[in-house]
């Protein structure tokens, strides 16, 4: 790690040398304060840190840490809802996913987090689109869903809104959109006791 961030450093003082206006970044993952620490001691010619973070918890971790050992600006470069590493698996092995009315209560408090950390320079969404790789469900991270997923590549006029979407856009401009996404509260399978993965 070392020897990169040395290699950060002088890139960062390079680019303020030929472009004394430009910022330089790096971002990290949920930033724990050990490599926050090297950050601040390696690479000091850094303008600014972004994080990556998923879930309520992470975001208010990593933005304590920058705010204690970083001490200068820092921004929240991808976040969103818990994601599918986290939380209980199915009975078969399957990562649960968080039902909407738990990710859009994650989602806001994650909000909460960010506008009142003093130093935080604000957020970016990691997906306003369709997740269309990998093996989670399209429903962890995209804003929109293709109305059939068997198919491949979908019209943007085509995809279908998320709660994802809906709290996105009241966090930014301060409303809800005229028409809803649905929020789906209970699946009831028939011969299947409440309760059971």
């Amino acid at each position: 790690e070392r020897p990169y961030l040395e290699t950060v450093e002088r890139m960062s003082r390079l680019l303020h040398e030929k472009l004394p206006r430009a910022l330089s970044s790096l971002t990290m993952i949920n930033a724990p304060k050990e490599k926050v620490a090297l950050i601040k001691e390696v690479a000091p010619d850094l303008d600014v840190i972004g994080y990556n973070s998923y879930g309520h918890g992470a975001v208010t971790g990593a933005s304590r840490n920058l705010e204690e050992v970083w001490g200068r600006a820092y921004y929240v470069s991808e976040f969103g809802p818990q994601g599918p590493w986290s939380g209980r698996k199915t009975a078969w092995g399957v990562n649960a996913e968080q039902p909407y009315p738990a990710k859009l209560d994650d989602l806001r408090k994650s909000f909460e987090q960010i506008d009142t950390a003093p130093r935080c320079l604000g957020s970016t969404m990691f997906l306003w689109g369709y997740w269309r790789k990998g093996k989670e469900f399209p429903t962890y991270f995209s804003a929109f869903l293709a109305p059939d997923l068997a198919h491949g590549k979908v019209a943007d006029a085509k995809l279908l809104l998320t709660p994802i979407a809906d709290e996105f856009r009241r966090y930014w401009s301060g409303e809800y959109p005229a028409e809803r996404a649905p929020v789906l509260t209970q699946i009831a399978l028939v011969g299947r006791a409440e309760g059971r993965d």
